[in-house]
């Protein structure tokens, strides 16, 4: 599995834009924005999948850390730096000399009030739970002071940079995706439709993230 190539993308574009006769100049810096802004859908695209389909975590797999160690603080994971959003947390708690660890389930601020009143379904050592908040992501039971965290991180944008007079690509300076190539027809698509650039190729129509997922 590679990463998606931007110079690749910004020539098929540029192919697409010339043989549809549409769209106008893609200047490097609009050109990223658009490959930035695309990444940045595609992620939070596949991020919703994953209730539905647990598979989708192999395509977040380049936007995703672990950390096997966080700490929790007055009920609140004390984030990592790059955080922006959780996949998994996982309680940890010593019990016979030994560490211990439970996936939490992620619920809803809506969710969360009648768990904790619900004396059959209170959160546990064994069954904590995760909710994000305005202040963070608050772990229950409080008495959990120490867990594990996969986790969306703040991957860098798409940047495409050019060097020269007359300008060309500049490899050294430019930044690729972090999406696998799987993802390139879409990427393709996305751009184009954010340039104006009609499309008429088929399987491009056709891109889409759960198209993706099927073809794993």
């Amino acid at each position: 599995m590679a990463a998606i190539d931007i110079n690749s993308v910004y020539i098929t574009v540029g192919d697409l834009a010339s043989k549809n006769q549409s769209g106008g100049y893609l200047s490097p810096e609009e050109f990223s924005n658009f490959c930035a802004l695309t990444q940045k859908e595609l992620v939070n695209d596949v991020y919703q999948l994953l209730d539905a389909n647990r598979s989708a975590i192999t395509l977040l797999a380049p936007a995703t850390k672990y950390i096997d160690s966080v700490t929790v603080a007055n009920g609140y994971v004390v984030e990592p730096s790059d955080y922006k959003q959780v996949i998994s947390f996982y309680g940890k708690y010593f019990e016979n000399k030994e560490w211990n660890q439970k996936e939490a389930e992620y619920v809803s601020q809506s969710e969360i009030g009648d768990r904790l009143r619900n004396q059959i379904d209170v959160p546990s050592y064994d069954y904590p739970v995760v909710v994000q908040d305005m202040d963070g992501l608050k772990v229950y039971p409080k008495e959990i002071s120490i867990g594990a965290m996969s986790y969306i991180y703040d991957f860098p944008d798409p940047v495409y940079s050019v060097t020269g007079d007359p300008p060309v690509y500049d490899p050294l300076t430019s930044v690729n995706f972090i999406l696998d190539d799987v993802f390139f027809d879409l990427v393709v698509y996305k751009v184009c439709l954010l340039f104006g650039i009609s499309i008429k190729d088929q399987n491009l129509q056709q891109a889409s993230v759960r198209n993706v997922l099927k073809a794993m």
